[in-house]
């Protein structure tokens, strides 16, 4: 497959946030919201023990959301993602370095992951089948059947990294994606990041020249 073909059939994020230097949507959606304690620099979102980042707006129950972060501490449960602003304890979470689908009670996954080295989390939820799934890198990590709905994000949005309680530890975020869709385990795992790095960039440009030689022989 080309990799004409392959940036055709990528899917597209409803909100876009690479966090290089600002907290803008590069989908023209509203600004994350950063707590006190949070700073944001070329390289991305730099945050202190429960001191993350808003997303206001509405997201439904259907969604994917994908980011990729390092943490500075992995003991204990690290909650990732919330739900509900605070008002329960199931979310998105690291559990001594493996992802944890809280729900009333633990779900992990099966990959152990360490502290300062970036990983990509993605989790993705189908309001028809009610199924949320968690991803490592890409790699399927655990299901969940949402049947009271718990893994729907209330009206006011998603928080990262903050825990009503001490569950949430520092670290650092280089993006965050959007998706108003539940991306299938073959989609999710072919994701590239959200936006080409420059070696990407090179490879694309090696592809288009290598295209562009083949047709001018072609035509001699």
């Amino acid at each position: 497959m080309s990799l004409l073909t392959c940036a055709a059939q990528a899917a597209t994020p409803s909100h876009l946030y690479l966090l290089n230097g600002d907290l803008h949507d590069l989908k023209g959606g509203a600004d994350l919201i950063a707590s006190a304690g949070g700073t944001v620099d070329n390289t991305g979102f730099n945050y202190l023990a429960n001191k993350g980042l808003s997303f206001v707006g509405a997201l439904g129950g259907t969604y994917t959301i994908d980011f990729s972060y390092e943490s500075y501490e992995l003991a204990g449960y690290r909650r990732l993602l919330d739900f509900k602003n605070g008002s329960t304890d199931n979310g998105l979470y690291s559990h001594n370095g493996y992802l944890d689908l809280y729900m009333g009670g633990p779900n992990r996954g099966a990959a152990q992951f360490s502290t300062h080295e970036f990983k990509r989390i993605t989790i993705s939820r189908d309001a028809n089948t009610k199924q949320v799934h968690t991803y490592l890198d890409g790699q399927l990590q655990l299901s969940f059947l949402d049947r009271d709905d718990r893994a729907v994000f209330v009206a006011t949005g998603a928080r990262f990294f903050m825990d009503d309680g001490g569950e949430a530890g520092p670290g650092k975020v280089d993006y965050i994606a959007f998706y108003d869709q539940a991306l299938s385990s073959a989609e999710i795992a072919s994701l590239t990041p959200a936006v080409p790095e420059p070696s990407s960039y090179a490879l694309l440009a090696a592809g288009l020249l290598a295209m562009g030689t083949k047709l001018r022989r072609r035509r001699q």
